[in-house]
């Protein structure tokens, strides 16, 4: 089972909101395609205007950045990138999973892992 799990924070680095949610039976590229893409729902539904992602996944970020075509993802990469041109400042970029771990935990927790 996949499970998506972020956390927005502040320009300060404080947390503002974090979720946690199941996904189902997906490939791991596929759950950090949706946590992406829920991350910026959040952001937007929260006031958010600049915006930076921050993914532990090399291939998602690749894939967002430059324009990269995976057909098993799609329809949800269609979905995300529907979101970038609205009137906000959006970068996506690559981070170690040190520095994601909040977001992994949530995510475990939302797969019924023991933390």
């Amino acid at each position: 089972m996949a499970a998506a799990g972020g956390v927005l924070r502040d320009g300060q680095g404080k947390w503002v909101f974090g979720f946690a949610r199941s996904i189902g039976i997906c490939s791991p590229l596929m759950a950090e395609m949706w946590d992406i893409h829920d991350s910026l729902c959040f952001a937007w539904n929260l006031g958010f205007r600049k915006i930076e992602v921050e993914s532990d996944c090399v291939s998602a970020v690749e894939i967002l950045n430059n324009n990269t075509q995976i057909m098993m993802c799609d329809s949800i990469v269609r979905l995300i990138k529907d979101l970038l041109p609205r009137e906000w400042e959006v970068s996506i970029k690559h981070t170690h999973r040190e520095a994601n771990m909040v977001a992994d935990r949530l995510a475990a927790l939302a797969r019924g892992e023991a933390s």
